[in-house]
């Protein structure tokens, strides 16, 4: 199936709109799929913090493709081996963790560039089955690089990374980022969090790439967004799958007892 290069998520981006996606822990492709069908924009395997494998990646992968949904990857580290793998399994692009300083953006920029361009190896086992026999020549074009900004430290080089070219969106991740203000005294919705996306967004923007946050529910997400995030994450399957559980069985316990 050859896709356009305008997927959701380019094409929000291009046109400067907010898009909304969830993250998937969970291995199991038919949960990706009810994901995929209710209308996400995006959506990221979490091979940082899920419990995936590589086989499961690429079932998920596929049930997410039956959907105009971007389909991402967030690999467990900055490691080539790990990014070009998840573009070779058919992902449309990366998030990358723990990126400190613009040295790191490179790297991985890198790994998701053809020489002479970056480092990525040839070995689009299923990417050319996703998009076309012509994916190589292509690819340099097709894999978007997203960068997760997770410290303190790198906020305050977040000028120096945004200016590497090559860079899709920059991903700020609300958790570690509060543990790096002030370990556990400090939570992802504290008011220190939310200066450092505001300002996330501003040099984002400047710059032209999209900032993105992981928001907790719908008002998170109207916060966020009011402040010129534009690429949210409004959720995870895991929670999704436990608070509907938990308000099915409040409502049947009301009405049992």
């Amino acid at each position: 199936m050859r896709l356009p290069a305008d997927d959701p998520l380019r094409a929000a981006r291009r046109d400067g709109k907010v898009t909304l996606g969830a993250f998937i822990a969970m291995p199991c492709s038919i949960g990706a799929e009810i994901l995929a069908a209710a209308g996400f924009d995006w959506l990221c395997i979490d091979a940082q913090h899920g419990m995936i494998d590589a086989a499961q990646t690429v079932t998920i992968l596929q049930a997410i493709g039956a959907r105009p949904v971007t389909a991402l990857v967030r690999v467990p580290a900055n490691d080539p081996a790990a990014i070009g793998w998840a573009l070779d399994a058919g992902a449309a692009g990366v998030i990358v963790p723990s990126i400190e300083n613009r040295d790191d953006a490179r790297r991985a920029i890198a790994a998701t560039r053809y020489p002479p361009a970056g480092i990525r190896s040839v070995g689009p086992t299923r990417a050319r089955i996703r998009f076309g026999p012509d994916y190589v020549d292509r690819a340099d074009d097709l894999a978007q690089c997203i960068v997760m900004i997770e410290s303190v430290r790198a906020m305050g080089e977040l000028e120096a990374i945004v200016a590497e070219p090559g860079i899709a969106a920059v991903f700020v991740g609300p958790a570690d980022l509060a543990l790096s203000i002030d370990g556990l005294a400090c939570r992802p919705g504290d008011p220190r969090v939310r200066a450092y996306v505001a300002r996330a967004a501003r040099v984002c923007a400047a710059n032209g790439i999209p900032c993105g946050v992981f928001a907790e529910g719908a008002d998170g997400a109207a916060d966020y967004a009011s402040l010129g995030v534009r690429m949210l994450a409004v959720g995870l399957d895991t929670e999704y799958l436990r608070t509907a559980a938990a308000r099915a069985l409040e409502i049947a316990r009301c009405a049992t007892e």
